[in-house]
């Protein structure tokens, strides 16, 4: 794939990030008299894609992400699957991540990274407490929540991406799927193999905000193992002694957040966000 190629209804522009999984690219979608938008466009990689369990999971989580409508998800358009490849369409934010805001400014000030985790936990709330049209909470949980699928647009907004490939708890088709997430921010429960829940993502966002402040990587290390071992051993530095000038009270809500038990962190986003 290359800029100015076209896969299907869209034209590609220019490569915005190339991972594991595939690829992300600012495109246009082309509409009847010339009509024609800003996409993010993320197509997964064809040796994932022509793996028929995960497409069916990744069809069917892409179509509750695509209901999610909050100011702080990065909504998912539309998506589907052209030939050998899976896609799907999200708005096109333009702004940094929060991976590339750190690359440039380093640790971000206290109050406004206590506003980046507070966005963070509206938007995880809105999409943990999500009901069908039968209202029944669907159990959503992003499980990759990481400084590269937080987005800061140049405007102000704060955005979680990334909903498209979230688990759905509630749905026992898609709920037993593979281990998914980042080593240095996945929760220690999910190494061992127990369920993801709304726990989890609150522990990521413990170690992103840990991030923000000190700036540096929480759960550190050379290589991915060293990392995972690094969540295992659950080791949180008060930020003073990581260099930040931070309160023993933000380093006791951190600790709520990253305890290695799930049932000693907060009960839920709100509780969070009422803790920050």
């Amino acid at each position: 794939m290359s800029p100015g190629q076209a896969f299907g209804a869209y034209r590609l522009i220019e490569l915005i990030s190339r991972g594991g999984m595939g690829e992300v690219w600012r495109a246009t979608k082309k509409g009847p008299d010339g009509w024609q938008k800003q996409v993010a466009l993320k197509v997964i990689l064809p040796v994932v894609s022509d793996e028929e369990r995960f497409a069916k999971m990744f069809l069917a989580e892409a179509s509750v992400a695509a209901r999610l409508d909050h100011p702080n998800l990065v909504p998912v358009f539309n998506y589907g699957r052209d030939g050998e490849r899976l896609w799907f369409e999200q708005e096109f934010v333009s702004g940094l991540d929060l991976s590339q805001l750190l690359g440039k400014v380093g640790a971000l000030p206290i109050p406004l990274a206590l506003f980046v985790a507070s966005e963070m936990l509206k938007g995880l709330r809105y999409a943990h407490e999500y009901k069908d049209e039968r209202g029944t909470p669907l159990g959503i949980v992003h499980r990759d929540i990481k400084p590269h699928n937080v987005l800061v647009a140049y405007e102000g907004h704060v955005k979680i991406s990334d909903f498209g490939i979230a688990k759905i708890t509630a749905d026992p088709a898609t709920s037993k799927s593979q281990l998914s997430g980042t080593a240095g921010y996945i929760a220690p429960e999910l190494l061992e193999g127990l369920p993801a829940t709304a726990q989890a993502d609150l522990f990521a966002v413990g170690a992103v905000l840990w991030e923000l402040v000190a700036g540096r990587k929480l759960f550190g290390g050379k290589t991915e193992a060293e990392r995972l071992v690094n969540v295992l051993k659950g080791h949180v530095p008060a930020l003073r002694d990581a260099g930040a000038r931070a309160s023993s009270e933000l380093d006791a809500v951190l600790k709520r957040f990253l305890d290695r038990s799930p049932g000693a962190r907060y009960a839920d986003a709100t509780c969070a966000f009422q803790a920050i």
